[in-house]
């Protein structure tokens, strides 16, 4: 994966579903349709949501599909979409009868209750009244990357150990502690993300290695929360309130 100064890339998934709907050939009808519509809406594209007041959308090939809890909770909004501007970082869904759109930005948002991390900035606009929010999905921001520990709780590596941190989509981690090679699981949630059934090979090392490498993995097995700092660095933070600070840049490139 490329990487861009925002670390968010503008690839794969998400040019995917916008070139899908800007070279739709069929135009919908212009009518918004409400309570559940009865009509094929094929594979959903992406998510947002927003906070304050409540609201939920999703992107599919013709529609976008909405929830106001302002509205009710319960009643999907369905409106066709009839044009798609996008550029380098953003994407603008347009929908029928000047009602408004859907935009989708390359920025790294944080969820403003659970504090959450997600790809994409989210503003749903209808009839005038701007929703803002956030889209996709958080494991885009973690897969494609190695990621290198900056330091753990304020304490750096030692300058001859690597300590590094892959995700997979598969819901598995592995890495270099520092000494040995380790290896796990990761569970993404809707409030935060854990670390569970870690592993390491069994090296002998200098022992200010060893010493941190100890320090890396208990710490990542305690981590309940996940976010990014202002440098797009990967925050894993504990209950207790330690943090792994982790770079995509390498420690020489930093």
């Amino acid at each position: 994966m490329m990487h861009t100064v925002n670390r968010v890339v503008w690839t794969g998934a998400a040019m995917a579903f916008a070139l899908n709907l800007s070279a739709c050939s069929s135009t919908p009808e212009d009518d918004v349709v409400t309570a559940e519509p009865e009509v094929e809406l094929g594979e959903r594209i992406l998510r947002a949501s927003g906070n304050e007041p409540f609201w939920t959308a999703e992107v599919y090939a013709d529609y976008v599909r909405y929830m106001l809890a302002a509205d009710s909770w319960d009643t999907w909004n369905l409106l066709p979409i009839v044009g798609v501007q996008m550029d380098e970082s953003q994407a603008e869904y347009q929908f029928s009868g000047g009602r408004g759109g859907l935009t989708i930005t390359q920025s790294i948002c944080h969820d403003t209750m659970a504090g959450m991390p997600f790809p994409y900035t989210a503003e749903l606009s209808v009839d005038g009244a701007r929703y803002q929010g956030c889209a996709g999905d958080t494991k885009d921001l973690l897969l494609g990357s190695q990621w290198h520990v900056v330091d753990v709780d304020g304490t750096q590596p030692p300058r001859d150990a690597s300590v590094t941190l892959n995700f997979d989509t598969d819901g598995r981690i592995y890495g270099q502690g520092g000494c040995n090679r380790y290896f796990g699981s990761y569970n993404l949630t809707g409030e935060g993300i854990s670390f569970s059934q870690m592993g390491l090979t069994r090296m002998a090392c200098a022992e200010a290695r060893m010493d941190f490498e100890v320090k890396y993995v208990n710490t990542l097995g305690n981590v309940t929360q996940i976010s990014f700092n202002e440098e797009n660095e990967l925050l894993l933070s504990t209950v207790q309130g330690e943090v792994i600070r982790a770079s995509y840049l390498p420690r020489e490139l930093k």
